[in-house]
């Protein structure tokens, strides 16, 4: 269980709060009579919310009016725990001293989130904590107070997944869960030969099976003509001739292809030759030369200029010597291709002789066939991934139902139970219908005001604490609003009741003294946590009250 949290943030009077101490059952988070604002009551859920590895929090006000700070906590099992979580780095849990005070050691949030998974819920699921217990921490800053919709847990939540949820707190999910795999795994099937389909991966067949028919009519006939081909050839002639011949025809072009490259590379190999042999450079006797027809010249920098060019020259026959290497290798190679390819021939004594036109009908006739058949192929290859995705489908919904219908019934019976000791005079109860597992319906027959909503909303929460494995709930005082008194005296000592389970319920609550004495007293008596205006807020301040400077006047 969660002992109680801390947090050097948390002020009364300027003075920093002693640690917020919770205990099993009903701990209330109380406010004043006149139900002010901005005085933390959501922000000290949250701040819970967060003890429990909720994000929630970090979008608080305390958050963005304060800066980042640390909320301690110490949790309960076989001994204490005691954690520090900053909203500066929340993914890391540090790990304390009983004085919170920090040691080195640090954990991930994953493995502190598997250490409260290990200790508090033993259901086989492949859930996480947050996942299982998210849903029914509703506190104003999240999005799980839809009444109407009381299982999703945020906007936009599939339905699939509230069930799961739902599924696994109760430990049913275990025994649906290989149909479920089956018909992931079939969806997945589905999704993926679609993708490579839309991306030519493999090969697509628009029009469905209507062209599904009419490829089968043009196989027929391109085979009939394919056949009529190699009829006017020969009498003798046959498939495999035919096909022994297109394959050489393919090796004398890739042999012609070789020899034409291995004339350039001859060719580029003799330039190199000669440059590297005789060079670009004049000899002594050139510039000695040069002077008899031309005495007036400057030998001394025809000189300067040659020796440059010498230099130039040595760093040139390098690149030719490396080039000259790579163009011989080249050649060697395209020679050994070419003897490969001429031996290849020489295996293959073609007794016919087809003409060029007769081999690219054929082969054309061969690739439109060869086309229409993987179209074909890939029509039925998806109509049989669908058919086992429908099966997988039916199979679930079989298992699922009588499942589902349990779950329901037993829902129902304890919000029927619990909507019973709120109200002398009887009235109707919530009532949950799960369909299937995507579909649910949450109502109560013949009243659809706001607050019996939320009432039916807090009971089916209840129901679920009682029913499952969930080991807390939270509910913040906007929820109660809207619900009568009567209501609302019966509620709290519904959540008084969840002592025995060994559970917790943390609410925010305020203008309690407008409800009876009982309700009066048994919210006095579980309050963990007294705020107020004018220093006895959460964080010892409000910031929505406006502040004059004078000073600045």
């Amino acid at each position: 269980m969660l002992v109680e949290i801390y947090s050097p943030v948390f002020k009364e009077k300027g003075k920093i709060r002693a640690p917020i101490v919770f205990k099993n059952g009903l701990n209330v988070v109380l406010g004043t009579q006149t139900a002010s604002n901005s005085i933390g009551k959501s922000s000290s859920l949250l701040a819970i919310d967060f003890a429990f590895g909720g994000d929630t929090y970090l979008n608080s006000d305390g958050v963005r009016n304060i800066g980042n700070h640390t909320i301690y906590s110490c949790f309960k099992f076989d001994k204490k725990y005691y954690y520090g979580r900053s909203t500066e780095n929340p993914d890391t849990i540090i790990i304390c001293n009983s004085d919170y005070s920090e040691t080195e050691k640090n954990i991930s949030k994953k493995d502190f989130l598997n250490f409260l998974m290990e200790n508090y819920i033993s259901n086989k699921t492949d859930l996480t904590f947050r996942q299982l217990v998210s849903t029914y921490f509703r506190i104003y800053g999240k999005s799980n107070r839809e009444e109407n919709y009381p299982l999703q847990g945020y906007r936009n939540q599939s339905t699939k997944e509230s069930i799961k949820i739902l599924m696994s707190l109760l430990d049913y999910y275990k025994d649906i869960e290989p149909f479920h795999a089956r018909y992931d795994l079939e969806s997945d099937r589905l999704k993926t030969f679609k993708n490579a389909r839309k991306y030519s991966f493999i090969a697509n067949l628009v029009g469905g099976k209507k062209q599904y028919e009419e490829n089968i009519n043009k196989i027929a006939n391109l085979k009939a003509e394919l056949e009529s081909l190699t009829d006017t050839t020969s009498d003798d002639v046959t498939k495999e001739e035919i096909e022994k011949s297109k394959y050489c025809e393919v090796l004398k072009e890739n042999k012609l292809h070789l020899e034409t490259q291995l004339e350039r590379f001859q060719r580029r190999s003799k330039l190199l030759s000669i440059s590297m042999e005789y060079g670009l450079m004049p000899t002594e006797a050139d510039l000695q030369a040069l002077s008899e027809f031309f005495p007036t010249v400057e030998i001394k920098k025809i000189y300067d200029v040659e020796n440059y060019h010498k230099k130039l020259s040595s760093i040139l026959s390098v690149e030719f010597k490396k080039e000259k290497e790579q163009v011989d290798g080249n050649i060697k190679e395209l020679k050994n291709n070419i003897e490969s390819i001429t031996a290849e021939l020489s295996k293959h004594k073609v007794k016919n002789s087809f003409s060029k036109e007769f081999l690219d009908k054929h082969s054309d006739l061969q690739r439109q066939i060869a086309a229409l058949e993987e179209q074909n192929k890939a029509f039925v290859e998806e109509n049989e991934i669908k058919d086992s995705k429908n099966d997988a489908k039916n199979r679930l919904e079989k298992n699922i139902e009588s499942i589902l219908a349990e779950i329901s019934f037993n829902l129902n019976n304890k919000m029927r139970e619990f909507n019973n000791s709120l109200y002398k005079e009887k009235r109707n109860s919530p009532k949950i219908t799960l369909k299937n597992y995507n579909s649910y319906e949450f109502f109560t027959p013949k009243d659809t005001g706001t607050g019996t909503n939320f009432k039916g909303m807090i009971l089916l929460d209840l129901a679920i604490l009682y029913l499952s494995s969930l080991p807390a709930l939270s509910h913040d005082s906007l929820l109660f609003k809207n619900i009568d008194d009567e209501g609302i005296n019966g509620i709290i000592l519904l959540y008084t009741d969840t002592e025995k389970l060994n559970k917790q319920v943390f609410i925010a609550f305020d203008k309690q003294n407008s409800y009876s004495v009982e309700t009066y007293d048994v919210l006095q008596s579980n309050k963990v946590l007294q705020l107020y205006e004018n220093g006895g807020e959460l964080y010892g301040k409000s910031w929505n009250r406006e502040v004059n400077d004078e000073a600045k006047l």
